[in-house]
């Protein structure tokens, strides 16, 4: 694994591919000037304990796709921690993991999917706008192994934090939760965001593991200790609320 390659900035600045919608700038810490995105640690992470993380540049894992398989030895969790062990980066760059996130996410929730496949016909391309331009903000978060959470930002809980942001409605907040749940990676998806979350170095874990509540998700590593991350959102879930309850005026 190499080096940390450089410090954690005071002031993240990230200038997507494509622009992040206007309502970001309601969540404390986060600034849009022009297509940029500037967000303020200190204002925008609950926590902001473990500025480092681990990742594999997009173009590797894309490089190397079919290397990412399951065989009758191997199942695709075993080739994917494999893969990472072998390849894997670490950075204090903010702005580094959310440009690999949006390589990553701009696969997961591509709108010609929609076309693709049939499950998806009820999917709308702001439906896949909400997905991505929120786990995109989420790769920022992090959980160390034994599951306290060391990075958390509002966008971790994303449907309520999208309803602030995009102006969802309770009925699409409620219906973005559960694509994020489950809805969206069934089947072969499930198979495709495994390998693709290798970029961001590990593993996609809902907080929510029977039906979709709210607590959204995080990439962490192979072997994490989940149980304690959900109670830990679980403990953090009111404070956010209650932020998300000041921006909009009314209860999510």
């Amino acid at each position: 694994m190499n080096a940390i390659i450089a410090k954690s900035p005071s002031v993240i600045t990230f200038t997507p591919k494509r622009s992040f919608h206007s309502g970001w700038g309601r969540i404390a810490g986060i600034e849009l000037i022009g297509p940029a995105i500037r967000i303020t640690p200190e204002q925008y992470f609950e926590r902001y304990e473990d500025p480092s993380w681990n990742y594999v540049p997009w173009e590797t894992v894309e490089a190397n796709w079919s290397k990412l398989s399951e065989t009758p030895e191997r199942a695709i969790e075993q080739a994917c921690l494999e893969f990472i062990r072998e390849h894997a980066h670490q950075t204090s760059d903010p702005a580094v993991i959310l440009e690999n996130a949006e390589k990553v996410y701009s696969f997961v929730f591509n709108e010609s999917i929609l076309n693709e496949i049939q499950d998806l016909d009820h999917v709308t391309p702001n439906d896949l706008r909400v997905l991505r331009e929120s786990s995109i903000l989420c790769a920022l978060n992090k959980v160390n192994l034994s599951g306290r959470i060391t990075n958390i930002g509002p966008a971790w809980y994303f449907a309520q934090c999208a309803r602030t942001v995009f102006g969802l409605s309770s009925a699409d907040e409620k219906r973005v939760d559960e694509l994020f749940h489950g809805g969206f990676f069934n089947g072969l998806r499930l198979r495709e965001q495994t390998r693709a979350h290798v970029a961001l170095g590990g593993k996609l874990v809902h907080g929510c593991q029977s039906s979709g509540n709210g607590s959204g998700g995080c990439v962490v590593s192979y072997g994490t200790d989940t149980a304690v991350m959900q109670s830990e959102l679980l403990n953090l879930r009111p404070r956010f609320l209650h932020q998300f309850d000041q921006i909009s005026g009314s209860k999510c």
